[in-house]
């Protein structure tokens, strides 16, 4: 994290006269600002980084990470409730929530300052976080790429929020949300999502850096974090761009482990290297590692099977196949929550049980008996070794090696990395697709399928102007989209 932070500039304008007419009582005689303004750029800010917090009205603040940076930060958080600057669910769920904050309704509506920490102690503590270690030299690349992006924010911006209306109106129509309380909770929810969607905007267009994450080597930027619709308004250096995806790529990743020379730590293969990697912090078992190699030395034709699904990219729709023929499609009915469901899958205990998991694990399990049984004993003694096998094989393979060869050998091509994808310009569309095609093959051991989306605002525009007019004609939506303050529950002054 940088020594800056994004805060309601009401707040920044306003916040010397709110100390002068209501004087914090503080264990400390100095008022620090900075300590504010901390407080308030996390809520707006972890929703982003942290994609958990998005399905709460109110980010989670933990106590004790708080402390890390001030130890007296409750007493400045107490104080911006009492000014109504902020507000509390006052909800703590012990291992899995803790006290959630958010903004008052009279600071949720305005634009964001970027404001510089001033305070030693504040300077020091964000110091220490991982992610502020140096980007290594010879991905530095990947930074100064960003210089050259360009966004179109206040487009970028007031698309999203038409968007957002568009959703909570297509949500009501689906009968969904009946009563009038989950009415409200949608749109909360919706527009917590568009306030936390303008961060990324703002933090690419004041030149804010991405960072390495120091656990799974991804790299993080603005882009990563941005909303994918809000990238349509995306150029490099006037150029309009390419985002290079590869298809179903957590299950296809997954098929790099299943060979026997993944569990040999000896082999010198990438995918054994990032299986080093990881064995710092999640070492598997030996008995694991025996079971696991004695499954894929025998010739497994569901193995193979697995992989020519996943290459196919076809993989979501063989699940929403058998589903239909099941007849649960009521269930999982469409794509994004079969990927939802498949994630779910390689992510969370193997004792997990809701009905979404629960069918695909059952079909997976049939279809594929080997792969299951392969994913089952990764996870057996820590569920998230998988999910760690997988985004670092995703990292090392898009950034230590595919990115890295393509700014080696063609350093005039501008190349943007998020997570399992590659942006560039159109006119190195090709170049780039032919090195990740023949790369990944080398390094997983199969080609994935590739698909192009071309990042075009007119084209954005043109799509959402469609959905409109195929919408349900009996409720009409407004153009304006002024919704936030017809639903925005008032806040029970503090006793």
């Amino acid at each position: 994290m940088n020594n800056y932070l994004f805060v309601p500039k009401i707040f920044v304008d306003n916040v010397n006269e709110i100390i002068a007419s209501y004087p914090p009582v503080l264990p400390h005689r100095k008022v620090k600002k900075d300590v504010f303004f901390f407080i308030l750029h996390q809520i707006i800010m972890l929703p982003i980084v942290i994609e958990d917090f998005q399905k709460y009205l109110y980010t989670p603040l933990s106590s004790k990470k708080m402390r890390e940076f001030h130890k007296n930060w409750k007493h400045y958080a107490n104080y911006l409730i009492d000014n109504n600057v902020i507000e509390t669910d006052n909800k703590y769920i012990p291992d899995e929530k803790a006290i959630g904050y958010r903004l008052a309704e009279a600071y949720q509506e305005h634009e964001l300052q970027k404001v510089e920490v001033s305070d030693y102690t504040l300077k020091k503590a964000l110091a220490k976080i991982k992610s502020t270690k140096p980007v290594p030299k010879e991905f530095r690349f990947l930074q100064k790429n960003l210089d050259k992006l360009e966004i179109d924010v206040n487009n970028a911006i007031t698309f999203f929020e038409i968007l957002i209306h568009k959703q909570i109106a297509d949500e009501r129509r689906s009968g969904k949300f009946k009563t009038e309380k989950a009415i409200n909770w949608l749109k909360e929810h919706k527009t917590k999502s568009f306030d936390s969607s303008k961060f990324p905007v703002l933090e690419l267009n004041t030149g804010i850096k991405g960072h390495f994450d120091q656990n799974i080597y991804r790299f993080h930027s603005p882009i990563t974090r941005m909303k994918k619709e809000m990238r349509n308004f995306l150029k490099y250096d006037g150029q309009e761009m390419v985002n290079i995806d590869i298809k179903n790529s957590q299950p296809y990743f997954l098929s790099a482990i299943l060979t026997p020379e993944f569990f040999d730590v000896e082999n010198t293969r990438i995918l054994s290297l990032s299986n080093k990697r990881i064995q710092k912090n999640n070492k598997l078992q030996s008995s694991t590692i025996m079971m696991a190699k004695n499954e894929l030395s025998l010739d497994k034709q569901d193995v193979q099977e697995y992989k020519n699904l996943v290459v196919s990219g076809e993989f979501y729709e063989f699940f929403l196949y058998h589903i239909a023929q099941m007849g649960k499609s009521n269930i999982i009915p469409d794509r994004n929550t079969a990927k939802t469901a498949t994630l779910s899958m390689l992510y969370e205990k193997n004792d997990a049980r809701y009905p979404k998991l629960m069918l695909m694990r059952y079909i997976f399990s049939e279809a594929f008996p080997t792969v299951f049984k392969i994913m089952n004993l990764v996870k057996k003694d820590n569920y998230k070794t998988l999910s760690k096998y997988l985004q670092r094989i995703e990292s090392i393979s898009v950034i230590h090696e595919i990115a890295l060869k393509i700014h080696r050998s063609n350093p005039q091509i501008p190349i943007i990395t998020i997570h399992d994808s590659i942006s560039t310009t159109l006119e190195h569309e090709a170049t780039v697709k032919d090195i990740i095609h023949s790369e990944l093959h080398n390094l997983v051991g199969v080609a994935p399928m590739l698909e192009s989306e071309y990042w075009r605002s007119d084209t954005a525009w043109s799509e959402l102007e469609n959905s409109f007019t195929n919408a349900n004609e009996n409720n009409p939506i407004s153009s304006e989209p002024k919704f936030k303050k017809t639903y925005r529950r008032k806040r029970t002054p503090r006793q």
